[in-house]
């Protein structure tokens, strides 16, 4: 992510991922994308991830590379793609991607409630 928002001369974005690291050796090794192509041991508990379509910041391709390897890895992934939607744009309460969003996240989680309490 650091990296691309470089590129996209996205500086804010850059800047709290800096603020967040500190040194990029910090970065590469808890960048979770790394530490499943580098095979580390790792735990992959099932996982949701939603995300807009015109998302700058982590695009669909980086996400559909995650979620590929996730699962090559034994991983139980779901990913939800809203079209048309930018970067945190859960965060627009009310709107209707926003309440899509949020009853899938409270349904993924019911499910796996449930199959704890099995």
């Amino acid at each position: 992510m650091y990296l691309h928002a470089q590129s996209q001369g996205n500086a804010g974005f850059a800047a709290s991922i800096e603020r967040y690291f500190v040194t990029e050796d910090a970065m590469q090794e808890g960048n979770p994308q790394l530490i499943l192509d580098r095979g580390e041991p790792a735990d992959l508990p099932p996982a949701l991830i939603i995300q807009g379509t015109v998302d700058e910041n982590v695009t669909p391709t980086m996400q559909e590379r995650f979620v590929r390897s996730y699962r090559a890895r034994g991983g139980s992934v779901d990913l939800e793609l809203f079209e048309g939607m930018a970067h945190s744009f859960i965060k627009r309460a009310g709107g209707p991607q926003s309440v899509r969003a949020l009853d899938l996240i409270k349904s993924f989680i019911a499910r796996q409630l449930a199959r704890e309490a099995r």
